[in-house]
């Protein structure tokens, strides 16, 4: 036992000495949180950055205790965050709830069709209280509603709109949608039956945002043209490939939630991996080249990679994934190596720098508690099975990815969502299967207009959505009203670091023996 325990406390120090960007990404956390919790506002249930303060805080201690860094370079990163954190903060409503307001905003988003209505996100400019008849400057982000029913929409980003609403704020009851909300800066919604535009946006002074989101507003339709019979299919292609949700069933939304493949929906990282795949075949033959052919065909794939993922909106699950594409292109092409967690740590930095409140988006902690799964458990894992059959191998390999990613997402998703898709581990190994297809055939249908290639996307989507929608109406695919208490939280996360970090260490002892034995042979 005594063994053990030295065995599994050389093996985190030897991890922490090959990731010094470990203590920094820490560091950076502990000041954004500290700041958005002394706002008052942002601080929301955050326990799980609290669990993961605490936890990696314990990292900060052993790293300076092993090696004897100075703790002032972690003061500097913290005061960093902390100071981004508060500038980064989205200003307050200064509007009062459930009041009626005539109200003066700018369009920031397309429509977004939900039966009767339309959504999309304004900023407000002014508003005039109904009792003061006085109007109030005001600076903050919210939820317009319109009519259908009454009028066709004819609104465009940057147009300037006046209409009469009571705003209302989000209810606590929301939880995670609110805390999202809030966090870019949305205070409420306001349902508005009428409007009238008082200044349209000179296409001069259009964004260039603006522009990429009006161009993927065209591809999405021109993907819906494939096969206007069956509107759930063609809306389903477009949000896996382009990101563009609007016209997404309700019903196909929770069949994936309930299948536990919810993720499939929003572009993320196996999407970047497909695209990675793509780009590679379009651009392998510079490597050919002599001299600078690599140097080319590393800039081709960055660059290819960046692009797609303005195109699609930058979520922050594209934007870790194309950050840590592009960190280990470059080290590649520059004959550096570095560990999977220091090039997952040097994408959060960056990603936290532009952006600190990412931390506290639900999508930001499930996209890099999955890459840290990956990266720490996929090895040990695909090690248990060894075979030649090319089949079986992809199979248990793409087994092994999904098993990884799920142990430590898991947890933070019942915490957040209260529900347990466990069906979603049975089933991920489809994803493998159908999603490369329909991503790649509307790619290319949008790229060529041929209409055959965009049948195939749609025969691969029809497929993986009768599979979800027969596995999501089973009533044992999902474990609903889960209430899990911050205590347990914080011991399955202590369970799931030792057992993992036991398990690697494991591996890794076996990986040496056997490894000693081969050579042992080949000497003999």
């Amino acid at each position: 036992m005594k063994k053990s325990v030295e065995n599994l406390t050389q093996y985190i120090r030897n991890t922490i000495i090959t990731s010094p960007l470990l203590g920094v990404t820490v560091a950076l956390c502990c000041g954004i949180i500290t700041s958005a919790r002394l706002d008052g506002e942002l601080s929301f249930n955050s326990a799980p950055l609290i669990i993961g303060t605490v936890l990696l805080g314990l990292t900060i201690v052993l790293d300076i205790t092993i090696r004897w860094s100075k703790p002032l370079f972690f003061i500097l990163f913290a005061i960093t965050g902390y100071i981004l954190a508060a500038i980064a903060l989205p200003p307050k409503s200064n509007i009062t709830a459930d009041t009626k307001v005539e109200v003066i905003a700018t369009l920031k988003s397309d429509f977004e069709q939900n039966k009767r209505w339309k959504r999309a996100t304004i900023e407000v400019v002014a508003a005039k209280d109904s009792a003061s008849k006085q109007w109030i400057a005001s600076n903050f982000g919210a939820h317009l509603h319109i009519d259908t029913s009454k009028h066709q929409n004819n609104i465009r980003i940057g147009d300037t709109i006046a209409f009469n609403s009571r705003f209302r704020e989000f209810s606590s009851d929301y939880g995670t949608f609110r805390r999202t909300m809030a966090l870019k800066g949305i205070e409420g919604e306001f349902y508005a039956y009428n409007y009238h535009i008082i200044g349209e946006v000179d296409s001069s002074k259009i964004s260039l945002r603006q522009r990429i989101t009006s161009f993927r507003t065209d591809c999405a339709e021109q993907i819906y043209k494939i096969d206007t019979l069956r509107p759930d299919l063609t809306a389903t292609m477009s949000a896996m490939t382009i990101g563009d949700k609007s016209k997404l069933p309700r019903q196909t939304i929770s069949d994936y939630r309930n299948s536990g493949v919810a993720h499939l929906l929003a572009i993320s990282g196996l999407h970047i991996g497909i695209i990675v795949v793509l780009l590679n075949i379009l651009f392998s033959t510079f490597k050919l080249w002599y001299g600078v052919g690599r140097v080319v065909y590393s800039i081709l794939i960055i660059a290819g990679l960046w692009i797609y993922a303005f195109f699609v909106g930058m979520p922050p699950s594209v934007e870790r994934a194309v950050i840590m594409f592009s960190l280990y292109q470059l080290a590649t092409l520059l004959h550096r190596s570095g560990t999977s967690i220091n090039i997952l740590c040097a994408a959060a930095i960056i990603i936290l720098i532009t952006n600190p409140l990412s931390l506290f988006e639900v999508g930001f902690q499930l996209s890099f508690t999955a890459m840290i799964g990956i990266s720490t458990l996929y090895r040990p894992l695909a090690l248990l099975y060894k075979t030649e059959n090319w089949l079986v191998r992809g199979i248990w390999s793409a087994l092994c990815v999904t098993i990884a990613a799920q142990v430590t997402v898991l947890p933070l998703v019942v915490f957040h969502f209260g529900t347990l898709p466990w069906a979603g581990a049975l089933f991920n190994v489809l994803v493998w299967v159908a999603t490369p297809i329909i991503v790649l055939s509307t790619l290319l249908y949008l790229i060529t207009t041929l209409r055959f290639i965009g049948i195939i996307g749609v025969w691969a989507t029809a497929l993986q959505n009768d599979v979800f929608a027969a596995v999501g109406s089973q009533p044992w695919a999902v474990i609903r009203d889960i209430n899990l208490p911050l205590w347990i939280l914080i011991l399955i996360y202590l369970v799931e670091f030792i057992l993992i970090t036991f398990f690697r260490e494991r591996s890794e002892h076996r990986s040496r023996i056997a490894v000693a034995s081969e050579t042992q042979k080949i000497r003999s």
